[in-house]
Order: structure tokens, then C-alpha cells, then sequence
């Protein structure tokens, strides 16, 4: 009986199942990648090519259409929340379902969830039976422990705390998920915080369980490989004022670029190394640029640095983020940026910001590499000085 029941499956599957209708869905990141492939690629691959923003700005337009400007991110209100130690959300106190927006999102739709994979929890006990607040602010993501993600998704949540677009935290306690009190920017994020009158609590410091009878979570302004808004252009730009403010820096005594090189030659090949990037160094220190090592300079220093550049270039990485300190400007730096494969991230700022500049496609993946892509270290493409000569040949245009 067993091996009937078998051979009729196998047989029935045989006869009745039919090839999918479609192919891919039209997933937006996937598309944009295969777009920016070729319009970037080389047709040689020992060639370097340096492709305008304003044409890859039109490619990231077709898959990420802009939003409104009135489309801005704003506060959601919750009654009757419950957090669980251990998870990364908020779960509605009737039902025990995962609340919307209380835990982070990345991709179009929202179908990427890096910290919540819980999203029902079974109510054992009534939520009345647990501590509770009153009423308190949730950030869903507050890591400070990579710069990349501090700048963009961190940040993305902080903008209740630096614009006036939102309810007044005055007074109010204020949980930072993810947060680890060890980490430098931590204390960047509890001055912040603190400024606005509001109390940071950590997660070390909340019990097993915890009912707020109202919490406020802010929607992000970034969310990534989706969307930047003004809303968090504008908030960075606040953060950044409000520590040259609190540090007292002076931006005019310190280190100044015309044209600036965003070095990532001291972070290690563990970082996403690249070949000769030490040779491109002193040949473009040659021809007049200024080369920092952004990891080995104050974030102030970092800021009076993007704000004094007249051009900025680097090979793909978290430090372009930090041209979200310069806000919405009314005179952007243009950017120069090197590598193979970019991320949205970077153009949705960029169109955010209307920088313009130039892509140059110049680096491959070491196949010999083990890691996965996004950590393979690069080997360059054609010749160091070629190379250095193209990027000083795109920073005349600006």
C-alpha cells in the first residue's frame, strides 16, 4: 500500500503540475541592480568607466519613483503595547500580534525584517498583569555600534528628538532598542536625548515584561535599499549643528578640503579592502586632494571636514553616509564615488541631497574570496594613475 500510495503521488505530481506563469516579480532593488549593471559595466573589464549621477539618478527614479515632499514620516500611537524581553517589537495587547512599525523594516513593502522574527506572541497572562509605563517613546532601532547603520537607520528614527515635527518628548522615558551603552555613539545618542528634556532607558534595565498603557513610535526617515526623506536630511543636519554646539568646535580652525578622499585603506581587509588603494592615495595626494581615514577622526572633525569640501570621493562605503550631516544644501559638494556594485542607499540620499557626480566603475570581487560579495575584498581594474587621473579629471566639473 505504502509504495501505491508513492508511485500514484509521483505519477499524479508528473501529470498535473505546469511551469510557473511568471518569472521574477518586480521586485524594485533587483531591478535597479540589473539596470545600474549595464549602465555602469565596462565592456572590457580591465576598462574603467566613470558614468554621470544624472543618468543613474534617472535609473533609481524608474524603480524608486520619489515620494511627495509632504509625504514625511510621522509618529504612530499605540494603547495597551506589550514588550517582551528578547524581542524586537511590540505586540498589540488584545491580540498578540507584532504592531506595525514598532520594529525595524528594510526593502520596498517592507519585506525585510533583520531583528523581529516573532510576529504573534500566544498571551499567557492579561497585560495588566505587567509593569508598566504610562506613556513613553519606542525606537525600534537604536544601534551605535556600526557606523553605517548609525547614520542611516539610527538616525532615521531620531528625528522627533531634532525637528519640531512631532509630539513634544518632554519628559517623557525613552527606550532605545539595540542600544549598548559601550559603544562611542551611544553617548552622542544620550546627550541627544537628554537635550530634549526625555530619559533614555535601556533594555538591561526593563523587566521581563512590560505594558505601556501609551507609546509613540516614530516611523523612519531612512529605511534602507527604500527610502530617504527630507525629514531625515533634516534631522542629521540638526544632530550635526547640535554636537559642533555642544563640543564648542571651531569648524574654521580645523583641518579644511577642497577636494577631499574618503580613504578606507586603514580599515583592513576584514573591512572590504581594496587593492593599490595606498597607491591611489599618494597619486591623488599629488595632484592636490586632502586623504582622511574617516574612522581615525572625531565625528566633528568629520563634519567640519564634508562641510568645508568643494568635491568628495571614496570608494563605495558607510562614510558617504556622512554627507547627511550637510542636510538639504543649497550648494552640494559633488561626490565622486569608485567601486563596482552601489547600493540604492547611496543614490536615494544623493537624489534626496541633489548631489551630483560621477560612478566609476573600477574594482571586481576577488574570486578567491570565501566571503560573501558584500565583504569579498576588491581588486582594482586597470592601472592606479589611470584611475587617479579620471577621478581629478570628474572633480573639475564641479
Amino acid at each position: 500500500m505504502q509504495e501505491l500510495l508513492l508511485e500514484t503521488s509521483r505519477l499524479s505530481t508528473a501529470s498535473f503540475l505546469r511551469a510557473p506563469l511568471g518569472g521574477e516579480p518586480d521586485d524594485a532593488v533587483l531591478g535597479w541592480r540589473a539596470a545600474m549593471a549595464q549602465l555602469v559595466g565596462p565592456k572590457e573589464p580591465h576598462l574603467l568607466k566613470a558614468v554621470a549621477f544624472a543618468e543613474l539618478q534617472a535609473c533609481t527614479d524608474a524603480w524608486f519613483p520619489p515620494t511627495p515632499a509632504a509625504d514625511r514620516p510621522q509618529v504612530l500611537r499605540y494603547r495597551d503595547a506589550l514588550w517582551i524581553r528578547g524581542e524586537s517589537a511590540l505586540y498589540d495587547g488584545a491580540t498578540g500580534l507584532a504592531l506595525p512599525g514598532s520594529y525595524l523594516t528594510r526593502f520596498p513593502r517592507q519585506i525585510q525584517t533583520p531583528t523581529c522574527g516573532t510576529f504573534r506572541r500566544e498571551l499567557s497572562t492579561p497585560i495588566s498583569a505587567h509593569a508598566r509605563l504610562e506613556q513613553a517613546w519606542f525606537i525600534p532601532f537604536a544601534l551605535c555600534s556600526n557606523f553605517g547603520h548609525f547614520m542611516t537607520e539610527t538616525i532615521g528614527y531620531l528625528w522627533p528628538f531634532l525637528t519640531q515635527a512631532s509630539p513634544n518628548p518632554l519628559g517623557k522615558p525613552v527606550i532605545l532598542m539595540g542600544c549598548n551603552p559601550d559603544d562611542s555613539a551611544a553617548q552622542l545618542v544620550h546627550g541627544l536625548i537628554r537635550a530634549a528634556h526625555a530619559f533614555p532607558l535601556l533594555e538591561v534595565h526593563l523587566p521581563e515584561a512590560l505594558h505601556f498603557e501609551e507609546v509613540l513610535v516614530p516611523e523612519p526617515g531612512f529605511r534602507l535599499h527604500a527610502t530617504c526623506s527630507n525629514t531625515y536630511l533634516q534631522a542629521a543636519h540638526a544632530l550635526a549643528d547640535w554636537l559642533l554646539d555642544q563640543l564648542k568646535f571651531d569648524a574654521a580652525a580645523t583641518i579644511r578640503a577642497d577636494k577631499l578622499y574618503l580613504s578606507r585603506s586603514a580599515l583592513g581587509p576584514a573591512q572590504r579592502g581594496v587593492d593599490q588603494e595606498r597607491a591611489l592615495e599618494a597619486r591623488l595626494q599629488a595632484l592636490g586632494w586632502t586623504i582622511v581615514h574617516p574612522e581615525e577622526l572625531s565625528l566633528a572633525e568629520q563634519i567640519a571636514l564634508y562641510r568645508s569640501a568643494r568635491v568628495v570621493a571614496g570608494f563605495e562605503g558607510s562614510a558617504l553616509h556622512g554627507l547627511a550631516f550637510l542636510g538639504l544644501p543649497n550648494r552640494p559638494p559633488g561626490v565622486v564615488m569608485l567601486g563596482d556594485h552601489p547600493s540604492p542607499d547611496y543614490f536615494l540620499q544623493f537624489r534626496a541631497q541633489r548631489i551630483s557626480g560621477y560612478f566609476i566603475q573600477c574594482t571586481r570581487p576577488d574570486p578567491t574570496s570565501e566571503r560573501p560579495d558584500w565583504e569579498k575584498p576588491r581588486l582594482l581594474n586597470g592601472c592606479v594613475n589611470t584611475l587617479a587621473a579620471m577621478v581629478d579629471a570628474t572633480a573639475a566639473a564641479f
